[in-house]
């Protein structure tokens, strides 16, 4: 019989380096834990929230999509940047004093996604109903 309680998630420890996937808010986030070099681990949670468009494509959702990622900077936990291909990518990261636990890193992912709700909500509001049937 497999013992189920919350002790279980908390009393555990992960193998570091560590990765997983996971689905929040209409996006697909990855994550990568890692040991850190003073100790202690580090999170990485990166997400992708599509791509900026082309101007001619449509210069309205452009010039909103632009200036959701430059007024990012006010987000805790988290940065929002465009990547080569103008890819929309958020990336958020949390320090752990010494090797989390599940529950720990559960915790940590939900924080950083909490943080970027606003944003994935802004950003999926932007693309209006043909995005999110593309």
């Amino acid at each position: 019989m497999i013992d189920s309680s919350p002790m279980l998630l908390s009393s555990h420890c992960l193998p570091i380096p560590a990765t997983f996937r996971f689905n929040s808010f209409e996006t697909t986030f990855d994550a990568a834990i890692r040991r850190s070099p003073e100790g202690g681990a580090q999170m990485v949670v990166l997400g992708r929230l599509g791509e900026l468009p082309f101007t001619v494509e449509s210069k309205e959702i452009r010039r909103q999509l632009s200036r959701i990622v430059d007024a990012s900077s006010q987000i805790p936990y988290a940065d929002i940047s465009l990547d080569r291909s103008q890819s929309i990518v958020v990336r958020g990261q949390i320090a752990f004093n010494g090797i989390p636990s599940p529950a720990m890193v559960a915790a940590g992912a939900t924080v950083i996604t909490v943080a970027l709700k606003p944003i994935c909500d802004l950003v999926n509001s932007c693309r209006g109903p043909k995005a999110a049937t593309a």
